[in-house]
């Protein structure tokens, strides 16, 4: 049922709105139309939070999140690539996405907690200007409770 349809049904029916009566009509249509713009906002904000539905500034920011990372250019390559990044379950957890961070940006080193704090030790030979963007990527991939850093020995 559209909502013009489900506006003419309940107005008729409290008999606010003549069925003949043109300019009520046409205001039902206008609201209607107002209406119908909302559920098109709501929808595609729905569509766009998940990885598996968003085509356009969902995806786009999910992107932002692994822009080191190559990925395929074709949605389908989008959403896998983001999925394998992302993913956590039972058997992984923040440590384990440092690991990824780290095979996205093709370092190698150890990951370590102290006070509560995960630390990614590398002696890898980075530049401040990646140190830095490496660091910012972790903080924006961090999605538990868990404070991160990363130290070069």
């Amino acid at each position: 049922m559209t909502a013009l349809e489900s506006l003419t049904n309940k107005y008729q029916k409290n008999e606010l709105y003549n069925a003949e009566n043109t300019e009520a009509i046409a205001e039902l249509y206008a609201f209607s139309e107002g209406l119908k713009l909302c559920y098109d906002l709501i929808d595609d904000t729905y569509r766009e939070m998940f990885i598996a539905t968003a085509c356009d500034e969902g995806i786009s920011e999910y992107e932002s999140l692994i822009s080191a990372c190559n990925i395929d250019s074709s949605l389908d390559g989008k959403r896998t690539s983001i999925l394998s990044v992302l993913s956590l379950n039972d058997h992984n957890g923040a440590g384990f996405m440092l690991e990824k961070l780290g095979n996205i940006y093709n370092i190698t080193g150890n990951i370590i907690e102290e006070n509560q704090r995960l630390i990614y030790s590398t002696s890898d030979n980075l530049t401040a200007e990646e140190f830095n963007q490496i660091q910012e990527h972790m903080q924006k991939l961090m999605t538990i409770n868990k404070e991160a850093e990363l130290r070069t020995v």
